[in-house]
C-alpha cells in the first residue's frame, strides 16, 4: 500500500506540482492544507503516514505550531520545508523532533529521499520507544532494586523496588551520586563496601548470613542484602556506567534464623531425651541404695528408741534420705517415667484449687494475682503433673524475688496459625489454651534464657536444676510448647500452651465465639512473632 503523505503549503501552485510528483513517485498525496488551523483539523481526518510541512505558513499558527498540535493526537513524522531557516526557528523546529528537513528548491530525488528517512527514522524511533518501554516495564516488575548509573556515578535510572528499598522516589534520585542514595557495609565489623566506578567487570557482593552486606537506606533502616555490578558499554565497547542490582535478603536472613531456632531446640530435645534415659537407670540404681541406708537406719533407729538412747544422728541421716527421695522423684517425673493418667481437666477449676497452695509457700511480700478467663477451657492431661508445672513456675518466680515483688497467673484460649508456630515444628495450628505466670523479679539475660531448661543448670544456692526442666517435659508430653518472654531488669513470664480437649465436649465447655473481641484479641501473633 503506498504511503500516504499529507502535503501543508500555503503556495497553492506549489502544493499542486508536489502533488502530482508525489503521485507519480508511487505516493499517495491524500490531501493539501494552505494554513496551519486547516493542516491541525484535515491531519485528523485524513490520518497520512508522514506529513510534508512548510515552517512558514500564512496566518496565525506557523507550520512548527500546527506540527506540535498533531503530534498530540497523531504518532506520525513531520518533515519540513523552507526557503530559509534563521536559528531561532531552527531551534524552535526541534522541538517537535522532526524526521527530516528539505530545502527549497527540490527535486524529486530530494523529496524522496526526505521522505523515506524521515519515515525510516521515525519507524525506528517508534520502536526504540517501544523497547525502552518493554525494558522499563520488565525493571518495574521484577522483585530485585535495579539502579543504573552514568560516567561521573550519578544515577540516570530507578525501578521502583529500588525506590522502596533505598527511601527515594525516581525524579527526586536522577542525577544524585549514588553514595548519596544509601551506602553499603559489612554487618560483624561496619566496614564500608565502596562503590566501584570504572571497572570494566562484573562484581558480585554475596549475601553471606554470618557477616552480610548491610544496605542503610535514606531514614538509617538496615536491610541485609546481595549486590550485583555490571558494567555498562556503549556501541564501540567503551564504558559509560553500572547497572546495580540489589536483592533484599531480609526473608532469607529471617529464615534462617528460625531454621537455627528450630535446630537448636531439636538439640535441646536430644539432649533431654538422652538425659532422661540415662536418668531412668540412674534413680532406678540411686533408689536401691536409698532403700538399704534407709532400712538399716530406720532398724537402728528402733534399737536406739527402745534402749532410750538419742538418735540425732540417725535423724539427721533419715532427714537427708528424705530430700534424696524428693529428689529422684523430681528426676523421674522430669523423665516421665511415670504412669500417667490422662483427662480432660478444666484449667481454671484446678488453677483456683491451687490457690491456697501457692500462697503458702510465697513470703508475705509477694502478691499473686489471678486474671482467669470466664467460660471453661479444657485440655487433656495428667492432673499431677499439671499442677507440678504450674508449682515449679511459682517457686521459681518467688526464689527469683527474694525481696517480694507480684506474681501473676492467667489463661484465656488462642488460636494459632502455622506461621506462628515456625519454631515449633511438631506442633499442629489450631486452638490452644495459653497459660501465662509472670513476676516482677529481674528478669533474665539471653544467655541465662538459653540454659533455661537444662537439666540440673541452676542460679539459686540449694537448688537441684531440675525444676524448669520438669515444666518443659511435662507441657512437652502433652503435646504443647513454652515460650519465655524476659529482659533484664522487666521481670519473666513464662508461656505454656496446651491444645485444647475438643474431641468430647465435656460439661460445661463452650466454644469461643468467633465474632467477640476477645477472640480477636487472641488471633494476634504471640510476642515472640512481633
Amino acid at each position: 500500500m503506498a504511503k500516504k503523505v499529507f502535503i501543508v503549503e500555503d503556495e497553492g501552485i506549489l502544493a499542486l506540482n508536489v502533488q502530482k510528483l508525489l503521485n507519480r513517485m508511487g505516493y499517495d498525496a491524500c490531501g493539501i492544507a494552505t494554513s496551519g488551523e486547516e493542516a491541525v483539523e484535515k491531519a485528523e481526518a485524513l490520518r497520512p503516514d508522514i506529513v510534508l510541512m512548510d515552517i512558514h505558513l500564512h496566518g496565525k499558527m506557523d507550520g512548527i505550531e500546527a506540527a506540535q498540535k498533531i503530534q498530540k493526537s497523531l504518532d506520525i513524522p513531520i518533515v519540513y520545508t523552507t526557503a530559509y531557516s534563521d536559528e531561532e526557528t531552527t531551534e524552535r523546529a526541534k522541538i517537535t523532533e522532526p524526521s527530516a528537513y528539505l530545502l527549497k528548491p527540490y527535486d524529486a530525488k530530494d523529496l524522496q529521499v526526505a521522505i523515506e528517512v524521515g519515515f525510516y527514522k521515525h519507524q525506528m524511533e517508534k520502536k526504540r520507544r517501544e523497547r525502552e518501554k518493554w525494558v522499563s516495564t520488565v525493571l518495574r516488575s521484577i522483585g530485585d532494586a535495579v539502579l543504573s548509573i552514568d560516567r561521573e556515578g550519578k544515577v540516570t535510572y530507578m525501578n521502583s523496588r529500588a525506590e522502596a528499598m533505598v527511601g527515594w522516589r525516581s525524579e527526586e534520585a536522577l542525577g544524585q551520586p549514588i553514595h548519596a542514595l544509601f551506602s553499603l557495609s559489612y554487618e560483624k565489623d561496619q566496614k564500608a563496601i565502596p562503590f566501584s566506578f570504572r571497572d570494566p567487570i562484573s562484581q558480585t557482593i554475596p549475601y553471606d548470613p554470618e557477616n552480610p552486606p548491610i544496605l542503610t537506606d535514606r531514614n538509617g533502616n538496615r536491610i541485609p542484602v546481595e549486590c550485583q555490578l555490571t558494567p555498562l558499554e556503549d556501541e564501540n565497547g567503551a564504558w559509560v556506567g553500572e547497572v546495580y542490582v540489589v536483592r533484599d535478603m531480609s526473608l532469607r536472613q529471617k529464615m534462617e534464623e528460625e531454621k537455627k531456632a528450630v535446630e537448636f531446640q531439636l538439640i535441646q530435645a536430644q539432649k533431654l531425651e538422652a538425659i532422661g534415659r540415662f536418668s531412668r537407670g540412674l534413680v532406678h540404681d540411686i533408689n536401691n541404695f536409698l532403700a538399704v541406708i534407709e532400712g538399716h537406719a530406720e532398724l537402728q533407729m528402733r534399737e536406739n528408741y527402745n534402749a532410750g538412747v538419742e538418735a540425732e544422728h540417725l535423724e539427721a541421716i533419715l532427714y537427708v534420705l528424705e530430700k534424696a527421695h524428693q529428689f529422684t522423684e523430681s528426676l523421674l517425673l522430669f523423665c516421665r517415667n511415670k504412669e500417667l493418667q490422662i483427662q480432660d481437666l478444666e484449667i481454671n477449676r484446678i488453677l483456683k484449687g491451687l490457690e491456697s497452695i501457692l500462697r503458702s509457700i510465697l513470703n508475705g511480700g509477694i502478691q499473686l494475682v489471678y486474671e482467669l478467663a470466664e467460660s471453661p477451657i479444657f485440655i487433656e492431661a495428667d492432673q499431677i503433673q499439671f499442677e507440678q508445672a504450674i508449682i515449679n513456675l511459682v517457686l521459681n518466680a518467688r526464689d527469683a524475688m527474694p525481696k517480694g515483688g507480684m506474681i501473676s497467673i492467667s489463661s484465656r484460649t488462642v488460636e494459632l496459625q502455622k506461621s506462628a508456630l515456625k519454631g515449633h515444628p511438631e506442633v499442629s495450628p489450631g486452638w490452644f489454651c495459653h497459660i501465662a505466670v509472670s513476676d516482677s523479679g529481674p528478669g533474665m539475660t539471653p544467655e541465662a534464657k538459653e540454659k533455661l531448661f537444662q537439666p540440673f543448670v541452676t542460679t539459686k544456692q540449694g537448688g537441684n536444676g531440675l525444676g524448669l526442666a520438669v515444666v518443659y517435659g511435662i507441657v512437652k508430653s502433652f503435646h504443647g510448647f513454652v515460650e519465655v518472654e524476659t529482659k533484664p531488669g522487666r521481670g519473666t513470664t513464662f508461656h505454656l500452651y496446651f491444645p485444647l480437649a475438643m474431641n468430647e465436649n465435656p460439661v460445661g465447655w463452650e466454644i469461643p465465639d468467633s465474632s467477640s473481641q476477645s477472640e480477636k484479641e487472641d488471633n494476634a501473633l504471640p510476642f515472640w512473632q512481633n
